[in-house]
């Protein structure tokens, strides 16, 4: 059950992207939202700034003319009642033509009844690959 509720997460928030839909993005995620990186960590603690992040994944994903974003979860489990712990790959494509290398990233959901939210996310993606998606701070 935990793999099914974190991989549906993912396909979830992966879609947001392509679709433009902050809306849900933002049910998806609790602020304030915690993101380690080799860079350091980032809280991100409003709306606004989740917003930013938002548009640097849609930016991402347009100027790399991506079609697809494959996120694969792996090692997912429950850490109590109601919060679940996983590791996942992130493929980007553009038409069946990976345009990144895969990166490897893990997050912690918080999970009530049928809705899960991010609150910590542990990212493989550095802001050498993609400074819009991880700007200095």
């Amino acid at each position: 059950m935990a793999g099914f509720i974190f991989q549906s997460w993912l396909d979830k928030v992966g879609d947001a992207f392509f679709d433009g839909r902050f809306d849900i993005y933002q049910s998806a995620v609790a602020l304030p939202l915690e993101i380690f990186s080799k860079e350091g960590i980032k809280r991100i603690e409003t709306t606004e700034d989740l917003r930013a992040k938002f548009d640097g994944w849609v930016h991402l994903l347009q100027s790399q003319q991506a079609t697809h974003m494959i996120r694969t979860a792996s090692n997912v489990e429950w850490i109590d009642k109601a919060t679940i712990w996983g590791d996942y790959y992130t493929d980007i494509l553009s038409n069946g033509h990976r345009v990144m290398p895969r990166f490897s990233s893990s997050m912690v959901l918080s999970v009530d009844g049928d809705h899960a939210q991010a609150t910590r996310v542990m990212t493989g993606l550095t802001r050498d690959q993609w400074p819009h998606i991880l700007p200095s701070s």
